[in-house]
């Protein structure tokens, strides 16, 4: 499985990661990517569901047109996720 992190897109910098093992689904991705009091709660909510501001897709597709977090994982799956965007 392939996963982009589109971090800094000002600066167009895309962070590739490669799994080399299978998850079962979403939830388990971003438990293993975000360990870190700081990241979860710039990802999820205190009720934890995802930030309505975090895009994420698999394939191409939006996850909350899937099974939102739930939404499995098989191999050969592209995730990309998209940071919450500030301005004014």
């Amino acid at each position: 499985m392939e996963i982009r992190l589109l971090h800094n897109r000002e600066e167009s910098k895309e962070v590739y990661f490669v799994f080399q093992y299978l998850l079962d689904n979403l939830q388990q991705l971003l438990n293993s990517l975000c360990k870190s009091r700081k990241c979860r709660r710039q990802i999820f909510e205190r009720s934890g569901e995802l930030r309505p501001s975090v895009v994420i897709l698999k394939n191409g597709r939006q996850i909350q047109s899937l099974d939102g977090v739930q939404t499995s994982l098989e191999a050969g799956d592209t995730i990309a996720m998209f940071p919450p965007l500030g301005g004014g």
